[in-house]
């Protein structure tokens, strides 16, 4: 959301920040559509919103990660739990 937080935007709104999660689940599926921690396959479409692959920051925000996608990894939602 914030590639670099020294100039931060107004914040998002809900809608917004759902439609860039959505973006961004769909680049990482097609870079590398595994969970990054068990291998399963992931999948971005005929599945429920419960199924749907998490965003995961390789490294946290709070350790100086940022949003994009080089520090970002898709896990299955029996792993991100």
């Amino acid at each position: 959301m914030y590639p670099n937080t020294s100039e931060r935007d107004p914040l998002p709104t809900k809608a917004a920040n759902r439609r860039l999660r959505m973006r961004l689940r769909a680049e990482l599926l097609k870079r590398d559509p595994v969970c990054m921690w068990c291998n399963k396959q992931l999948y971005a479409t005929g599945h429920s919103r419960n199924s749907m692959p998490t965003l995961e920051h390789i490294q946290p925000l709070s350790h100086g990660g940022t949003w994009h996608t080089h520090n970002l990894a898709l896990a299955c939602k029996g792993c991100n739990k």
